[in-house]
């Protein structure tokens, strides 16, 4: 199943096409100057393969920051805090998430 979301907060458009089912999930950010991503970090129990398209400065994966680089794959293991550094616009980036008893 696929579903195109629009999300709208106060500091956050997000445009993206994703995937679903029990034990996956893929979401791909569209690029836009209108879709910023504010700071954050979270965690979870999910194995997450981030893969930007765009460069995309800023990722963040426990205390270390990376520049993302198009095409390459950004792995983070379960249970590790991850996310974005600072503000960031005009990226895209598909995002792979596979439930850990699956690994």
């Amino acid at each position: 199943m696929i579903k195109d979301h629009s999300p709208r907060t106060q500091n956050f458009y997000q445009r993206f096409e994703q995937f679903q089912c029990a034990s996956f999930s893929m979401a791909v950010l569209r690029q836009d100057e209108s879709n910023t991503i504010i700071p954050f970090t979270h965690k979870h129990d999910d194995y997450e393969f981030i893969i930007p398209i765009t460069a995309m400065p800023g990722l963040k994966n426990e205390t270390a920051i990376y520049f993302g680089e198009p095409g390459v794959v950004y792995p983070v293991t379960s249970g590790r805090t991850h996310g974005i550094a600072y503000p960031i616009s005009g990226v895209s980036h598909t995002d792979i998430s596979v439930e850990k008893n699956r690994f």
